[in-house]
């Protein structure tokens, strides 16, 4: 059974890792077209888009949010967990329980607000 999900587990990786590998592939390529690299292969869609002001400041600003959202998502669950644990009260149930909401709620309720 534990061999299974080890099994299970690796193909649902795979699964999601084959359309990015495919991507990356297919970036390689000199043609205008969604189509693999035969024989030649090209940096042009790359220096396309460093040369372009526009998807660097956009690249940058992802990276800067990211990196910051990260940070604050982490030490405001780190604080959570740790002021439940470290005080107890009759109040825990129902906070740790508005803790899970996010993920309870479907992604589709969340993007159409």
């Amino acid at each position: 059974m534990q061999r299974l999900a080890y099994l299970l587990g690796w193909g649902i990786t795979l699964g999601l890792l084959i359309p990015v590998l495919q991507t990356l592939w297919i970036s390689f390529s000199p043609d205008s077209f969604l189509s693999p690299p035969k024989g030649e292969w090209s940096l042009r869609w790359y220096q396309a888009f460093l040369e372009d002001r526009r998807w660097v400041n956009s690249l940058l600003r992802t990276l800067i949010l990211g990196v910051g959202v990260s940070f604050l998502t982490v030490s405001l669950a780190f604080t959570s967990v740790y002021a439940c644990m470290r005080y107890p009260s009759p109040w825990n149930k129902a906070f740790k329980i508005s803790m899970f909401l996010p993920a309870c709620i479907p992604p589709a309720a969340i993007g159409m607000g």
